[in-house]
């Protein structure tokens, strides 16, 4: 990572909570947004470090995390839910509200929002996603760890179906807000992995981004002279880059992911130079990955 990306690293692992510096990383990160995605469905969250620093440690809230176990998405939406309840540009009219009609459960709405400062009104749909890019059939796609997810499929159903729920189902909205008009907006944030060889060899490397390679290939690609930290659960995959963890060398590195794999689909990696600088983050997958285990 470069100077820029290095400093922002340490200033949000400053942060004095989990869920803070998950927060802040989240917010500075860049969005995937695939180019299938049209540019008016696209949201934007102020990418501004500084100001988003200042504004979430100024507030008075407690930043208190739910200590029980939530899936990832899930997780990252609660630090969603709490940026835009702090966020004073924006009115949080409505978060994760489920659309029943006939008795059954037709869709949900993660956020509708008022802007404040344009007067407009917002249905926004968001994911955390990470995806990997891989050969299948002679085609390039982006699978998520458990190959079940594909971005593009994915990305189609927000657009598709997810983002007009608001419109679609107008009806069913609260009555204060049934008659509003609604502007359907996707945020999907996370990062892309590339494959390792692809990875070395790619001239503009983004903070949003990565490498991955099969457990067989650790000893001839990675650097034997660098420092690791082992990823091991997910809700670490948003700011994994913690200081606190601990520093592991290579042997270490291998014998533990490979017995971890040998029961799952990736552990994540983070690669530092011995002065302790992040060099970059990816995913160590088993042997056979994606064809199913066995």
């Amino acid at each position: 990572m470069n100077a820029k990306d290095q400093l922002t690293i340490k200033k949000v692992d400053e942060l004095n909570t989990k869920f803070l510096s998950d927060l802040v990383w989240l917010i500075y990160s860049p969005a995937i947004t695939p180019k299938q995605v049209p540019l008016e469905l696209r949201f934007k969250l102020n990418a501004n470090l500084e100001q988003t620093y200042k504004q979430l440690t100024s507030n008075k809230k407690e930043y208190i995390a739910d200590k029980k176990y939530k899936p990832l998405g899930k997780y990252a939406e609660d630090l969603m839910l709490f940026y835009f309840q702090s966020d004073p540009r924006y009115n949080l009219l409505v978060h994760n509200l489920q659309l029943i009609e006939d008795q059954r459960t037709v869709g949900e709405l993660d956020f509708l929002l008022e802007n404040l400062r344009t007067g407009k009104f917002i249905h926004l749909e968001f994911a955390i996603k990470f995806y990997l890019k891989v050969e299948i059939n002679g085609k390039t796609v982006f699978l998520g760890p458990s190959t079940k997810d594909w971005m593009q499929r994915k990305v189609n159903k927000l657009v598709s179906t997810q983002c007009q729920n608001a419109r679609t189902y107008s009806h069913l909205l609260p009555l204060s807000i049934k008659n509003q008009e609604f502007e359907p907006k996707l945020l999907l944030k996370g990062a892309l992995f590339y494959p390792i060889e692809d990875w070395e060899n790619k001239q503009e490397k983004k903070i949003n981004e990565g490498w991955w390679c099969t457990v067989d290939m650790v000893a001839q690609t990675f650097i034997d002279n660098c420092n690791y930290y082992l990823i091991t659960k997910k809700e670490e995959w948003i700011f994994p880059f913690r200081r606190s963890q601990q520093l592991l060398d290579f042997q270490v590195l291998s014998s533990h992911s490979k017995v971890l794999l040998e029961s799952r689909n990736e552990v994540m990696i983070v690669r530092l130079k011995p002065n302790g600088d992040i060099i970059d983050r990816g995913f160590l997958v088993r042997q056979n990955w994606p064809e199913p285990m066995q």
